[in-house]
């Protein structure tokens, strides 16, 4: 075995992927462009520069990941109109009522240049009721997120992962109140026989954002949601000419937005989404 192979084996041994960059992106220069990584919760991109809420949920994380204070719901992204060439939104956009991502949205458009790419990454609340209406294997890379809450693996049904994504206050196992906790045990029991419809308005009623929680779920998405709310912000803003498109994992149409550095998280359930001036 060669050198490069057996210090290959070694860093796999130990638990790490070793990813070669291919030679094209190598060489894209991330900082010639505004490239904007909103509501980055922690989460460092080279050549990105992070808005988040300043918030105790992500205080750790915060300390090393700089960042420029933005709450979406109160403020403008501090960018001139058509400043920006990248916008990056990854795992935000469940955590927020739709008043607020639309504002969000316009406020993309504005600062977004000609040609530039907004990218937008969600669960994708469809995938996820289709593999959770039926016995399957899907969520075990999820089981340790119960577990260590103390929940045991045995008590957690398919509908409880669902649940977690779209609407994480009503998880059943974790509320102590014995009257609210029947509830929840009841929303449990009637949406494993409603459709994905009639599940999504059970489980976002109520649900507001919680400063407090700033990580729990409360709103859900699909392409079909998401490009509605993309069309109203560019008519809000007059953009005529645009494309949206039905992304893929690692499949960015901008190639600032493309590298093993991007994509990372929960890419097992997730919505990919993109616009672009044209």
């Amino acid at each position: 075995m060669s050198l490069k192979k057996k210090i290959v084996s070694l860093f796999r041994h130990f638990g790490f992927n070793l990813t070669r960059i291919p030679k094209y992106q190598q060489s894209i220069n991330r900082e010639k462009k505004i490239n904007l990584n909103v509501g980055s919760g922690g989460v460092n991109i080279p050549g990105f520069i992070n808005l988040d809420l300043e918030s105790k949920w992500y205080e750790k994380s915060h300390k090393k990941s700089p960042f420029i204070k933005y709450n979406i719901i109160t403020d403008n992204i501090p960018y001139g109109d058509e400043e920006v060439d990248n916008i990056y939104i990854s795992h935000v956009i469940e955590h927020l009522e739709d008043d607020h991502i639309l504002k969000l949205f316009k406020e993309c458009l504005r600062v977004l240049k000609k040609n530039g790419v907004l990218r937008i990454i969600t669960p994708d609340a469809r995938f996820i009721y289709e593999v959770s209406v039926f016995k399957n294997d899907f969520w075990i890379w999820l089981q340790e997120w119960f577990v260590n809450r103390g929940v045991a693996e045995q008590k957690v049904t398919s509908m409880d992962y669902y649940i977690r994504e779209i609407s994480t206050g009503k998880i059943r196992h974790l509320e102590t109140d014995v009257k609210k906790r029947m509830e929840l045990e009841n929303i449990h029991t009637q949406i494993q026989q409603q459709s994905f419809e009639e599940t999504i308005s059970l489980l976002s009623k109520g649900d507001h954002f919680d400063i407090d929680k700033v990580g729990n779920h409360i709103n859900w998405w699909t392409f079909e949601k998401v490009k509605l709310f993309l069309e109203r912000a560019s008519s809000d803003q007059k953009v005529s000419s645009y494309k949206i498109i039905h992304s893929k994992y690692q499949g960015s149409i901008s190639s600032i937005m493309t590298g093993p550095d991007i994509d990372n998280k929960h890419p097992q359930y997730s919505l990919y989404v993109e616009f672009t001036k044209i």
